[in-house]
């Protein structure tokens, strides 16, 4: 499947929601965030970032106590396909204020509920309840707002033909769990919602760009190099990613 379809079944599924409540919801983050940026007034522009990066676990538990609904964001069944996949949806820039950030809220759907509407399509399977294995060029961090997700690391394994990734760690990040890549060093990961519940989890994301459409082009932009579709297994054999 190429690129545009993949984020065209991000932007299908994406506009299944009630637009009225995300925007209340965006309206509440652009309150809370304006307050945490009038205290950054010394910082140049990419401190302020990385400084509201690093604390986007308590911004959002701020949006929380100040009454974040979570409950616009369901899994629906996309338009295209008929599963259930991850959705994104623009929720601040920082254009207004020149700081290279952006915030997205994610939806991830329970990997048991996204299965469960495989069956019946023959061969072709649901992969897109999760993202794909990826690193980013720009900084990014994001924060469990509700649920639960697994997150999967993986690192290169050197000189192989196939840019081959080997698993290094998983762990299960819940409700105030962050993780931050300020580009230092490599970072590869994957997320997927596979708690019990059938609700799906609820995350919060920062890119380094200050409008969620140069964030959109970045991912276009860097989609084949950022991302990997071979991992070595411990018994050696190679296998190949969906996408």
């Amino acid at each position: 499947m190429n690129l545009l379809l993949r984020l065209l079944l991000v932007f299908f599924c994406a506009t299944q929601l009630q637009a009225g409540s995300h925007r209340e919801n965006q309206m509440l983050f652009a309150n809370i965030m304006q307050d945490e940026i009038n205290q950054l007034s010394n910082m140049t522009a990419d401190k302020q970032a990385e400084y509201l990066m690093k604390n986007l676990d308590s911004i959002a538990q701020k949006a929380v106590n100040q009454g974040f609904d979570s409950s616009v964001y369901q899994p629906k069944k996309s338009v295209l396909t008929g599963f259930l996949h991850f959705t994104r949806h623009p929720l601040w820039e920082g254009s207004y204020f020149d700081i290279p950030l952006s915030l997205f809220v994610y939806q991830w759907p329970p990997e048991k509920e996204a299965l469960k509407l495989t069956k019946g399509h023959g061969n072709q399977q649901n992969w897109y309840y999760r993202s794909n294995i990826h690193g980013h060029d720009i900084p990014c961090v994001f924060t469990v707002l509700s649920g639960s997700v697994t997150q999967i690391l993986y690192e290169e394994v050197p000189n192989h033909p196939d840019r081959v990734v080997r698993e290094t760690r998983r762990s299960v990040l819940t409700s105030g769990c962050l993780e931050f890549d300020d580009n230092s060093a490599p970072f590869v990961h994957q997320v997927i919602c596979q708690h019990e519940d059938s609700h799906p989890a609820i995350t919060i994301h920062g890119y380094g760009a200050m409008t969620a459409v140069e964030v959109e082009k970045n991912f276009m932009d860097t989609f084949e190099e950022m991302s990997y579709r071979h991992v070595i297994k411990d018994d050696g054999s190679v296998q190949k990613q969906p996408w």
